[in-house]
């Protein structure tokens, strides 16, 4: 999987079960390891449904300091420059962490039962569960290595950068050799500045990327186990997608067309003009292949027996495809057309059945606030699913998210969270401003419903808008976690309030328990009319924007645009 990235402080909690290292080894560490099992190991998501918080862990940060996280054996890593630390997926507990006290962290790799660490001063293999050392080595040439783990148990190790890159895999479990190859440059591309490097992939295959200086680049395909060359292909894409053995080739410059390759090479699926890939990733499951088309409106169920689309699904999401299990998870899915809310969709995504089940995500969408953040999306294990986001001090937090089996209001539909469409007040009425009237009606999933802006017949640019309502104050107030450093809070205003957006075309949003307003051209309100706002949304005196106002609804999940100009 990807690592994610943002920035961690190591912990430095013990907890029973824990058993110190001897800190008189050599080189000197901070070594903690673990005697229990983690509680539960399954490679598996939550099922479809709505999702709660099941537990949360803040980290801090320094500015040199990144965090990547990773998964195994039923365990969440976070590591840094400083070392690893690894929790118990299900309960977020600390199990164990390995820290040089001499030597920064410069890669890290795992397979499905050992965990290899790279330092300045040498390469450390460790028990995937307990955290003890199997192994460790100080080869030459140290500062010029990159790890690459895969599902066979091999760890490859990289040195040479120029052409004829020396490629060694080593068993992960005992440090052992097991091959070891030189990629060197075909006639053809030999040029200049000639380099081959690793490409990252889920493991099943080792791939390697020449660049010559070339239109072209070459991609050499290896058996983890043996180091033999199962495919090798030209093409002017820079990057392509490995999962499962299936490798998805963008053929151009541009992302779009593209093709499927088996493990051995073997096209499975041609290009096509009539099917371009958006982001252009891929999600195996069995003998599925999930591919996002371009605009991100559909997602292709591909047979990879038989190379044929069997079926193509209307979806619109912008988030990483990650697997878990039998299920695909995909975050950022649209709920609402036309109309900016801060909620956003989580799919779920059965490959075998080709059912896609969106439900509103129990965390908010940070494109709401104007200026996309660079949130890493989400991953599953253990029966959770984890994001991490930007933490509260400018550090990092990782929330895991449970299945929620408390259930929604009778008769509520999907798309609004468990809250019926009677909950959702009318936003003149929060003005009471006689002159101004109602905005178009909004589609928040299958149902249309009215009332929810209102602006002013003398300046369009001065409007109120019931942007979300919740089921509870606590779920309004994790929505509004996803802001981005460009948002300023303001005191006084609702439970909390935020302003953002470019001088002149400000924005603020306000929370009153479970339900969010926005308010655009601020500066044409003054405190009595916000505060009227807030005081009729705590009294309940607005009258509903659904019920028996509600249009028939039954529109598609769309392209979810900017209300306000």
């Amino acid at each position: 999987m990807r690592p994610f990235l943002a920035a961690l402080v190591a912990l430095a909690v013990l907890t029973m079960g824990c058993e110190p290292v001897d800190p008189m080894l050599d080189p000197p560490v901070d070594h903690v390891t673990s005697r229990t099992e983690p509680e539960e190991t399954s490679e598996t998501g939550p099922a479809p449904g709505r999702l709660r918080p099941a537990w949360q862990r803040e980290f801090s940060a320094t500015r040199k300091d990144e965090v990547a996280f990773a998964h195994v054996a039923g365990q969440v890593l976070a590591w840094t420059r400083r070392g690893v630390e690894v929790l118990d997926a299900r309960t977020g507990r600390p199990r164990w962490h390995y820290r040089e006290l001499e030597a920064r962290l410069v890669g890290l790799t795992t397979t499905p039962d050992a965990v290899v660490v790279q330092t300045t001063e040498r390469i450390v293999g460790l028990d995937a569960v307990t955290g003890k050392q199997l192994w460790r080595t100080t080869p030459s040439g140290l500062g010029a290595r990159t790890l690459v783990g895969s599902k066979s148990g091999t760890t490859v190790l990289t040195w040479g950068a120029d052409a004829g890159t020396v490629f060694e895999a080593v068993d992960a479990k005992t440090g052992r050799r097991r091959w070891s190859t030189k990629v060197e440059p075909e006639r053809a591309m030999t040029g200049t500045g000639c380099k081959a490097e690793p490409v990252p992939t889920d493991g099943s295959l080792f791939l390697v990327k020449e660049e010559c200086g070339t239109p072209k680049r070459r991609f050499v395909a290896l058996d983890p186990r043996t180091g033999d060359v199962r495919w090798q292909r030209r093409t002017p894409a820079e990057d392509v997608w490995v999962q499962e053995g299936i490798t998805l080739i963008p053929e151009g410059e541009s992302r779009g067309r593209f093709t499927l390759l088996g493990p051995g090479g073997r096209e499975i699926l041609g290009m096509s003009p009539k099917r371009t890939c958006w982001e252009c990733e891929l999600a195996v499951v069995g003998r599925r292949a999930v591919v996002p088309l371009t605009g991100g409106e559909s997602l292709a169920f591909i047979d990879l027996r038989t190379g044929k689309v069997v079926r193509e699904v209307r979806h619109h999401a912008t988030g990483r495809l990650t697997v878990a299990g039998d299920r695909v998870y995909q975050s950022d899915a649209r709920l609402a057309s036309g109309y900016a809310i801060p909620a956003t969709g989580l799919s779920v995504i059965v490959p075998r059945t080709a059912q896609v089940t969106t439900e509103v995500a129990p965390f908010g969408d940070p494109e709401f606030w104007d200026a996309p953040a660079a949130e890493p999306g989400v991953f599953a294990t253990a029966g959770l699913l984890f994001r991490p986001t930007r933490g509260e001090r400018g550090g990092t937090r990782l929330t895991a998210y449970e299945w929620d089996a408390e259930p929604g209001a009778g008769g509520a539909p999907v798309g609004l969270g468990g809250v019926r469409p009677s909950e959702w007040p009318q936003a003149c009425t929060l003005v009471a401003e006689p002159s101004w009237r109602p905005g178009k009606p909004v589609e928040i999933g299958p149902v249309t419903l009215h009332g929810l802006t209102c602006e002013s017949p003398r300046d369009t640019g001065r409007r109120i808008a019931v942007s979300w309502v919740a089921r509870s104050a606590r779920e309004a107030d994790e929505l509004l976690a996803a802001f981005t450093p460009d948002v300023r809070a303001v005191p006084g205003l609702g439970d909390e309030a935020y302003q953002f957006g470019k001088p002149g075309k400000e924005r603020t949003v306000v929370r009153v328990g479970r339900y969010i307003i926005t308010v655009a051209g601020a500066a044409g309100f003054n405190g009595d009319r916000i505060g009227r706002a807030v005081r009729a949304l705590r009294a309940g005196d607005a009258p509903p924007a659904g019920g028996a106002s509600a249009g028939p609804g039954g529109g598609p999940l769309g392209v979810m645009s900017e209300l306000f100009p």
